[in-house]
């Protein structure tokens, strides 16, 4: 298993989507933290400390439903510019 925990910024979401398709394809179940908007890793466990993350590892989602919702906010985005 790996979890993987970026910012929250789109950049972090695009690296998260990047490295659970690498992850993939080495038969790795991956999992993605989702944590809050202007907070990194770091950030978050010298602020509020390793417990605090650990809460947001335990919540992570499964690589493959987030994929899929990445891919419908794509679709969404390329669509509406199209109208």
């Amino acid at each position: 298993q790996a979890y993987i925990a970026f910012d929250a910024d789109p950049a972090g979401k695009e690296a998260a989507y990047k490295v659970g398709q690498l992850l993939q394809k080495e038969a790795i179940e991956v999992f993605v933290v989702h944590l809050p908007d202007e907070q990194d890793p770091d950030t978050i466990v010298q602020k509020k400390g390793i417990e605090e993350f650990v809460s947001y590892l335990e919540k992570g989602e499964l690589f493959i439903p987030f994929m899929v919702h990445m891919q419908e906010k794509l679709f969404k985005k390329k669509t509406n510019q199209s109208f």
